[in-house]
């Protein structure tokens, strides 16, 4: 008995360094493991950023292109009017 407790006692520091190695170790990996989350995340989200530009871009050239052709229909209205006009004054003319 006295044998088995003496070689408990040489083998606790051991044990006790092996305990504290492998809890140092899990520690490491779990933080190598959420930085790995965090940087996917970031790439998530930058490439989610990004395809909001593009649709901000997009947004913006249909409002430019809605804002060309009201422009165009006013002009063309412009005409119209004119040309109604026109046609009102030859019809009195004759």
């Amino acid at each position: 008995m006295k044998n088995t407790n003496n070689k408990i006692k040489r083998a606790l520091p051991g044990l006790l360094g092996g305990i504290a190695v492998l809890g140092t170790s899990i520690s490491l990996y779990k933080q190598k493991t959420q930085r790995k989350r965090i940087e996917e995340q970031e790439v998530f989200l930058n490439n989610l950023l990004g395809e909001q530009d593009l649709v901000i871009d997009e947004l913006i050239y249909q409002q430019d292109r809605i804002i060309e052709m009201e422009e165009e229909l006013e002009s063309f209205n412009d005409l119209f009017s004119q040309e109604i006009c026109i046609h009102e004054i030859e019809e009195e003319d004759n």
